[in-house]
């Protein structure tokens, strides 16, 4: 049994542990609903994942599902234009190129200091 199906057996053991350690009442646990749960979940993995009727069916919903979104995607350009995709309207860069901010220094006039913050203390602050 490869490492990662034995993995995913004690995952799903220790999680139904958990879940019978946590309930209130463990006597009422209705073990063969559980078992037939488990069994049926087992099931239908293998039907989607191993038959070519179920990955026929799934790869038929992803293409559904693509659609949607691109049409989605369509009515949002509409609506916002290039801002779907450059997500950032402010900084350098050109309209379009999608470019990361960086960080420039820019001079500045120095911000003003309140008597309270500043460690030096003027003549006037003494009493």
């Amino acid at each position: 049994m490869p490492l990662l199906r034995l993995r995913s057996l004690v995952a799903l053991i220790l999680l139904v542990g958990v879940c019978w350690a946590l309930s209130r009442d463990r006597k009422a646990i209705a073990w063969r609903v559980v078992l037939w749960g488990v069994a049926l979940q087992v099931l239908f993995g293998m039907l989607v994942l191993l038959t070519p009727v179920g990955t026929t069916f799934f790869a038929g919903v992803n293409n559904v599902l693509l659609n949607v979104m691109h049409f989605a995607e369509s009515g949002a350009k509409f609506l916002f234009g290039d801002l779907i995709f450059n997500n950032i309207p402010v900084g350098p860069g050109t309209p379009g190129g999608n470019a990361p901010i960086t960080l420039e220094r820019r001079s500045r006039a120095p911000a003003p200091t309140s008597p309270f913050t500043s460690s030096r203390r003027s003549s006037s602050s003494r009493l």
